[in-house]
C-alpha cells in the first residue's frame, strides 16, 4: 500500500514537472512582451504574434490555468488595439472574440477571478457596445471582491466610462468604492491623476 502511493506520489510530481516547466518557460520568455505591452508603448515589433502563439498553445492543454488564460486574453486585446487600419478589421474582431473566449474559458473554471470579471465587462463593451449583461460581469467583480484597492482602481476607471447607463445599484456599490479609495492615498492620487480630476468629490458626482 505504502509502495503504491509512493509510486502514486512520484507518477503525480512527474506530471505537475511536465505541466508547469513549459508554463513557466513561457512566462519567462515573454516577459518583457508583457512589460512592453503594461507601459503602453507598443510598436510593430512589440511581439505579439509569438506570445499569443506560445500562450495559446499552453492554454490549449485543457488544464485551467487562470493566469496563463488571463494573460492570453491580456495580449490578444492589446493586439486587437495596437492594430488599426480597414484591411484588418477582420483580425481585431478574431482577437477581441478569442479574448472573449479565453475569458469565459477562465471564469468558468475558477470563477472567483473577480479582476476577470471586471475585464469581461470591459471586453464586452468594445465588442457590443453598453449593454445589460456588461453590468451583469460588473455585478460579479463586485460579489468576488468587493474591498480590494487595486480592483477598485480598475473598476471606478471603467466605471467613469459608462457613468450615464449604470443601473442605480451599481451606483450604490461604485460610491462605497470611492469611500474605500479614500483610505489609499497612493492609488486615489494615481486614479485621479488618470481620470484628470481634482478630488472623489468630482468623482462622486459622475455617479449621483
Amino acid at each position: 500500500m505504502i509502495v503504491m502511493f509512493r509510486l502514486g506520489l512520484v507518477g503525480f510530481s512527474v506530471l505537475w514537472s511536465l505541466m508547469v516547466l513549459p508554463v513557466e518557460a513561457v512566462r519567462l520568455m515573454y516577459s518583457d512582451t508583457q512589460k512592453t505591452i503594461a507601459t503602453g508603448r507598443t510598436d510593430k515589433n512589440t511581439g505579439f504574434d509569438k506570445a499569443i502563439s506560445a500562450y495559446t498553445a499552453i492554454s490549449d492543454l485543457g488544464v485551467c490555468m487562470p493566469g496563463i488564460r488571463e494573460q492570453l486574453a491580456f495580449l490578444l486585446v492589446n493586439r486587437a488595439k495596437n492594430n488599426s487600419g480597414p484591411l484588418i478589421v477582420s483580425q481585431i474582431d478574431s482577437d477581441l472574440n478569442q479574448a472573449d473566449q479565453v475569458l469565459r474559458g477562465l471564469l468558468a473554471c475558477s470563477p472567483f477571478e473577480s479582476n476577470q470579471w471586471l475585464s469581461l465587462a470591459s471586453l464586452d463593451v468594445k465588442r457590443n457596445g453598453i449593454r445589460d449583461q456588461a453590468f451583469g460581469f460588473l455585478k460579479l467583480s463586485y460579489l468576488t471582491a468587493p474591498r480590494e484597492g487595486w480592483i477598485i482602481e480598475r473598476r471606478l476607471t471603467f466605471a467613469v466610462g459608462v457613468a450615464a447607463f449604470l443601473p442605480d445599484a451599481l451606483k450604490v456599490q461604485i460610491q462605497r468604492d470611492i469611500s474605500e479609495m479614500e483610505k489609499m492615498p497612493g492609488m486615489k492620487r494615481r486614479l485621479l491623476k488618470r481620470l484628470n480630476l481634482q478630488s472623489l468629490t468630482e468623482l462622486k458626482l459622475f455617479f449621483g
